[in-house]
């Protein structure tokens, strides 16, 4: 598979802020270099903008991990996502384990939205 734009490169962060990215990484994937000589570990994280009701979501957490010093995370984005109820959550936290159902949503070209509604105790895809 051939390397894209930002992918393939692993992004170093040393002295509190990410430096120019470097070859190294594997196609589809973001990768962080924990090069910070002031923090033992430190968490990097994933977030993104997303559409619910027709209002925007401006970078909402959804992947955390800590990373020691000079060890490197990867991250590999997908086209699909995972829906789910949770009664009590603070907004914009990652949650580790979800222990209730998932009902899988998956996004190409022929499928950039997708509406749902949740009836009965399910979601239902309309």
């Amino acid at each position: 598979m051939a390397c894209l734009p930002r992918f393939c490169m692993i992004y170093l962060f040393a002295e509190g802020a990410f430096g120019s990215p470097t070859g190294g990484g594997e196609p589809r994937a973001f990768f962080a270099k924990n090069n910070d000589t002031d923090f033992d570990q430190l968490t990097f994280g994933l977030s993104q903008t997303c559409s619910v009701n027709n209002a925007g979501a401006t970078y909402k957490p959804m992947a955390a991990s800590v990373v020691l010093r000079n060890q490197t995370v990867a991250f590999t984005p997908t086209e699909t996502i995972g829906v789910f109820l949770y009664g009590e959550v603070t907004e914009s936290t990652v949650m580790e384990n979800v222990t209730g159902p998932i009902t899988k949503l998956t996004f190409d070209e022929s499928t950039p939205t997708q509406t749902i509604t949740y009836e009965k105790g399910k979601f239902i895809i309309v």
